[in-house]
């Protein structure tokens, strides 16, 4: 029965052209014995995987989406010690890299300095997931990567897919160009950075930010807070949509916050150009400053007003909001 099902399952990946025919049926067929292994009948482990035709189609959907993405090869050079038995680690030279990036999903992320001259990973080891670094000219990209076939087994028998909760990179100090963060499901902790940009977004994950500095500073989120603690940056841009924002401590050139439904306080803001939006949130503002140094502008539903707007002064302060509640201060 096993054999059909294999012979089967190798005839539909051939007629869609699927590449890698021989690894993924041996796979398969390691994978069949380990679930008999456990326990289960012959007749089960078929059953439970389902209609081959099904199975072919879905991975070669999955081949067709791996082939569009922006694979890096994986250096040479990569160390990789596993003498902890839960965890994996990576460590890689920075040479000449400019620009780091990570895309992941239901992996929280921690970024910190290092200690020497190396870009470091780290993080939880797991079974039919793991991060790959690879490099490519100036850039250097972090990408979690799931065993498909593993993962195909684990939902058809009622197990969760495979999923690193944790990692760390450690960045060497002086590294000061590009770093860009993707998640899904994915939370990001960065502490004491200094970059020329960040860009960093989660859907589903808290995005926290500590003893920062760069000349542009965007991150965004879906369903997740934003918390920004001592930044300094010569452009802001931070937006959520149904999570809060929370700065304390913030200086920067120009500033821009945005949500949907989520509040947004900031206090100790030290900005010439700040600029507040929101549709249901609550604004609550504390600026460092003289309110008459400012040109002030606050549009709602149900208000329109505006101070020394006319006067185009170098400083500017401008809140729109449809049913959000709007508080501000300055202070010396």
């Amino acid at each position: 029965m096993k054999d059909k099902f294999l012979q089967e399952l190798k005839k539909e990946l051939a007629a869609l052209y699927y590449s890698d025919i021989d690894d993924t049926i041996a796979y398969f067929d390691e994978m069949i014995e380990d679930k008999l292994d456990e326990g289960y009948t012959i007749e089960e482990v078929i059953a439970g995987l389902g209609d081959v035709k099904s199975i072919a189609k879905t991975l070669s959907l999955e081949e067709d989406k791996n082939e569009k993405k922006e694979v890096l090869p994986e250096p040479e050079e990569v160390e990789i010690s596993e003498d902890d038995k839960d965890m994996v680690f990576k460590t890689i030279a920075l040479e000449e890299a400019t620009k780091i990036s990570i895309d992941t999903i239901n992996t929280n992320f921690e970024i910190i300095l290092s200690d020497d001259d190396h870009l470091k990973l780290s993080y939880e080891k797991c079974e039919g997931a793991e991060l790959v670094i690879g490099r490519k000219g100036n850039k250097i990209k972090i990408e979690y990567k799931e065993d498909y076939v593993a993962s195909l087994f684990n939902r058809r028998f009622g197990k969760k897919s495979a999923a690193i909760k944790n990692a760390r990179l450690a960045i060497p100090a002086h590294f000061q160009g590009y770093l860009k963060f993707e998640g899904v499901n994915a939370g990001l902790k960065v502490d004491g950075l200094s970059l020329a940009v960040l860009k960093l977004e989660s859907v589903n994950g808290m995005i926290d930010l500590d003893d920062i500095s760069a000349n542009e500073l965007k991150a965004g989120v879906v369903n997740g807070d934003l918390v920004i603690h001592r930044v300094r940056a010569c452009k802001t841009d931070l937006d959520t949509v149904n999570g809060r924002i929370e700065i304390d401590q913030i200086k920067t050139d120009e500033l821009k916050l945005s949500s949907v439904s989520g509040n947004i306080v900031a206090k100790k803001i030290e900005a010439d150009f700040i600029s507040v939006d929101t549709v249901n949130g609550k604004i609550d503002l504390e600026i460092i400053g003289r309110q008459d140094e400012y040109a002030i502008r606050k549009e709602g539903l149900f208000n329109d007003e505006r101070q020394n707007w006319e006067l185009h002064k170098e400083k500017a302060l401008k809140i729109t909001t449809v049913y959000g509640k709007i508080k501000y201060c300055f202070i010396a």
